[in-house]
């Protein structure tokens, strides 16, 4: 999970979760590096309606393949 908070006042921070493990970034050129990924992911990313259908359309096939 990754989350990036601007402020009004003060510079951007970006905040990255794992298992177990959290870490705050707020040196500008890792918060400016992990806003571009994040975009990056956004717009490759498939629409709500796409991905419930390939979900589907896999748990179908693997539904058919346990027969």
């Amino acid at each position: 999970m990754a989350s990036i908070l601007g402020f009004e006042d003060a510079a951007s921070v970006a905040y990255v979760e794992g298992f177990l493990t959290g870490h705050l970034m707020d040196d500008p050129a890792l918060v400016t590096s992990s806003r571009t990924a994040y975009d990056l992911a956004l717009s490759d990313a498939m629409s709500h309606q796409e991905s419930v259908d390939l979900v589907r359309a896999a748990a179908e096939e693997h539904e058919h393949g346990q027969q």
